[in-house]
């Protein structure tokens, strides 16, 4: 679901807290992980039922050059990050500059912490920080498990993009890098 405002149906603010991910980084695992599934999963085989063998031999470098549904320059994934943290307003429902700075608000006035992914760690210990009855050993926990966890959490078969199939698709999501790159720089 994407940002709710409470106050505006006459209920208390809940505090938020968040983790995002490189939005092409989410892309290009999502990509493959609804063709391939992930490594410890038991999924896979039903993932293969939706797409021809054709199909899921399809890069993401061929995606997004071809300009194919999935990776296309109309995909509404191009801007997930920014409609999820701008909410429910109509002004969140197409691709806008107003969009972003709705979306960067609600950051600044609703979120405790919002991480990023690729500083996970990081996370954890200002999550110890700033919200200590519910995160106090966090980091330790998860540097137990870390390497374990690892493992089974990687999409198979993920093709890393070209740096031009890279530049093409923060062309594209250019709205949410501005979401992204506003919530590393806080």
């Amino acid at each position: 679901t994407y940002f709710v405002d409470f106050p505006l149906m006459d209920a208390k603010q809940p505090t938020y807290i968040n983790l995002v991910r490189d939005p092409i980084d989410r892309r290009v695992s999502a990509y493959y992980f609804i063709r391939f599934g992930r490594h410890g999963n038991d999924f896979a085989p039903i993932l293969k039922l939706r797409r021809t063998e054709e199909e899921r031999a399809q890069t993401f470098d061929y995606c997004v050059v071809n300009n194919l549904r999935e990776c296309g320059i109309n995909d509404v994934n191009h801007m997930m990050l920014t409609q999820y943290f701008c909410g429910q307003e109509s002004i969140c429902e197409k691709p806008s500059q107003a969009a972003v700075e709705v979306a960067k608000e609600n950051i600044r006035r609703h979120y405790a912490v919002v991480g990023v992914l690729e500083e996970f760690s990081s996370f954890l210990k200002v999550l110890e920080i700033v919200m200590p009855q519910y995160f106090r050993g966090a980091l330790a926990t998860w540097q137990e498990i870390e390497s374990k966890q690892a493992a089974i959490q990687q999409t198979r078969n993920k093709i890393p993009p070209t740096k031009e199939t890279k530049e093409i698709m923060r062309q594209r999501m250019y709205l949410d890098y501005q979401v992204y790159d506003f919530i590393k720089e806080r």
